[in-house]
């Protein structure tokens, strides 16, 4: 009797074990990291509710136990626009999109090439998680035959308690250029919150396209830390502020770059948040 009561708690482990590498559910929270540094300290920084994914999750989500078709989970939307673009599958893939998306869809994607270019891709993996509202930032790599990893992420809304693919948030959205900027693109390990004494800061919600100000860094909200070196515009800080997220919105280079003073204006004009992350960004869409 013992021995078939080991045999039990043998299995129930090993179950356990198994739903633990496949958990899809990471434990999402506000963690702060820099944007733009100045000999060494932060002067512009975000933080935003994201987190990495356990590794190993890719076209193993379809045995997945959640995999029901009801997209209650936005990751399976990830394997099922995998498999319909590998399939050149138009039809089956606007299913995957929003209403507002599904009537662009067409002209958005050559489905023929598409199809052709995911021939070259075994697999993918998630990568990271962010959210902001109604919208999720999924960021994951293609795996193609050699075994290299691509680059990729999709946007996706919840509508009803279903999740949807979208093309409808803005490239220039204040939640793009934060997250495409978030430590979690590029690696899994945990990272430390930036300190960010001394530094102001300002809260944002979304509400549906838009974001509102909020008194406090709620979970889910997101989150700007700056500091104003130098006041060249005679503007009260507030109003600089509002020039900031005006300028980051509309993916203003120059606007942005004119509220820095001299010093600074070099070093920004080489940062990556306006060189290589904004036109990353760019190319996955």
């Amino acid at each position: 009797m013992k021995s078939i009561q080991n045999i039990i708690l043998i299995i129930m482990l090993l179950f356990s074990a198994g739903v633990k590498a496949q958990n899809i559910d990471p434990d999402l929270q506000n963690k702060i990291y820099p944007l733009l540094e100045n000999n060494g300290e932060p002067v512009l920084a975000a933080s935003e509710y994201a987190a990495p994914y356990a590794a190993g999750i890719g076209l193993n989500l379809m045995e997945h136990p959640l995999n029901n078709g009801s997209f209650r989970n936005p990751e399976f939307l990830v394997l099922y626009h995998f498999l319909f673009m590998r399939e050149g599958n138009l039809g089956e893939l606007e299913q995957l999109y929003d209403p507002e998306t599904q009537e662009e869809l067409g002209n958005i994607i050559d489905i023929d090439q598409a199809a052709e270019a995911y021939a070259d891709f075994k697999n993918f993996e998630l990568l990271s998680k962010a959210l902001f509202g109604e919208y999720v930032r999924l960021r994951y790599n293609f795996i193609n035959q050699e075994d290299q990893p691509i680059p990729w992420v999709l946007i996706a809304r919840q509508i009803e308690g279903r999740w949807y693919l979208t093309e409808s948030l803005p490239i220039e959205h204040l939640f793009i250029d934060v997250s495409s900027v978030n430590p979690y693109n590029y690696s899994r390990e945990e990272f430390e919150n930036l300190n960010v004494a001394g530094l102001n800061q300002v809260f944002f919600e979304a509400s549906g396209l838009e974001f509102i100000r909020v008194p406090d860094n709620d979970p889910g909200s997101l989150g700007i830390y700056y500091r104003i070196e130098k006041q060249t515009t005679g503007k009260p800080a507030r109003e600089l502020l509002y020039d900031m997220v005006e300028s980051l919105r509309d993916t203003s280079n120059a606007r942005f770059i004119d509220l820095w003073d001299g010093r600074n204006r070099q070093k920004l004009r080489s940062s990556k948040f306006y060189t290589y992350q904004i036109e990353v960004q760019r190319d996955f869409y």
